[in-house]
């Protein structure tokens, strides 16, 4: 209803009831002009409703369009809410990536350096010419240390670039892990050998996992080759491989376990443990370097796996666990049994 339409009822109400009034105030009223009011009074009467009922419909259906405004309202503001989130993630995400290029290039720059200095310098003495061919092969071992230290660094910062843009693919196959494990091994004897630590290697037959052997391999190297290097001089070194159910959900798996003598870890360092460029309250025992990016990486790999990596220790100086638990390959059970 229009407010010339309320106007135009409140009017014809307010005539209505002056003669109402009027012929009430009449000492004497005729049955014919009582019966005349009562009629228009009827008649008034109808269309007040009438007019009520038409009031009531605009009114609910103004409800209604303010309800459904509310609701297309709370809908736009939810989205809008949605939006910023998903922008502020973004922005997070971006943030970290930009901290993460930084640190990478940082590392780079600097673990890059001495190794590079090394080989061009010893280059530069077999170029000179060395004194005796047991110089030459000094200055080549130098050169090759250090090409290997760069080549290691080069494929971490690879690797962790193609996991974090999810591009890293995996090439399964058959593996024996035993026999991977033995292929580590001799990798890093020498490393052992030259800190006197004794390595004890043992591994069940029939640990096959269906896994692409690279990556696992450069998993068991990363573990391997940190329990060297932060073990002191002299200690042993404990390598298992063998079948068993897995410690949660009792599933068949091939469990890889490195377990040393060395420093152990404090509460501290197992919170940080996985995470990215972190420094451990463990140092190198012959002055070896290390990216903080190794660990990460081989929990990344080997969860792609469906597998598990833990550490477990006691303490400080109380020595240190790794292990890693990978599906086993159901047909070699069958097999074997």
């Amino acid at each position: 209803m229009s407010e010339r339409d309320a106007e135009s009822v409140f009017q014809a109400e307010m005539e209505f009831a002056k003669r109402a009034r009027a012929i009430a105030s009449q000492t004497s009223i005729s049955k014919r002009d009582l019966q005349n009011e009562y009629e228009k009074l009827i008649e008034q009467y109808e269309k007040l409703l009438q007019q009520t009922a038409k009031i009531t419909r605009i009114s609910d259906s103004t409800q209604l369009k303010l309800r459904r405004t509310q609701e297309a309202l709370n809908a736009l503001n939810a989205e809008l809410a949605r939006a910023l989130s998903i922008a502020e993630a973004q922005q997070r995400r971006a943030e970290e990536a930009s901290r993460f290029k930084t640190e990478l290039l940082s590392i780079a720059a600097h673990d890059l350096k001495n190794p590079l200095q090394s080989i061009i310098g010893f280059s530069s003495l077999i170029q000179e010419g060395a004194e005796s061919p047991a110089d030459t092969q000094m200055y080549a071992t130098t050169i090759q240390n250090a090409a290997q230290r760069m080549f290691k660094l080069i494929n971490e910062l690879l690797n962790t670039t193609a996991i974090d843009a999810g591009k890293l693919t995996l090439n399964r196959f058959p593996c024996s892990l035993g026999e991977l494990a033995s292929v580590v091994l001799a990798a890093n004897l020498q490393q052992a050998n030259q800190k006197q630590q004794r390595i004890d290697f043992h591994a069940e037959p029939e640990c096959i996992a269906e896994v692409d052997a690279e990556r696992i391999r450069e998993v068991f190297d990363n573990l391997v080759s940190n329990a060297i290097k932060y073990s002191p001089i002299g200690k042993t070194i404990w390598i298992r491989i063998f079948r068993m159910l897995s410690s949660d959900e009792q599933l068949p798996v091939v469990r890889f376990t490195v377990r040393d003598e060395g420093q152990g870890l404090t509460e501290e360092d197992m919170k940080k443990l996985f995470g990215r460029f972190q420094r451990l309250s463990a140092k190198p025992t012959g002055g070896e370097s290390s990216t903080g990016l190794g660990l990460s990486i081989a929990k990344q790999l080997v969860e792609l796996h469906n597998g598990k990596l833990w550490a477990e220790s006691e303490g400080k100086d109380k020595g240190t666990t790794f292990i890693v638990e990978l599906p086993i390959l159901t047909k070699s059970i069958s097999e074997s049994e």
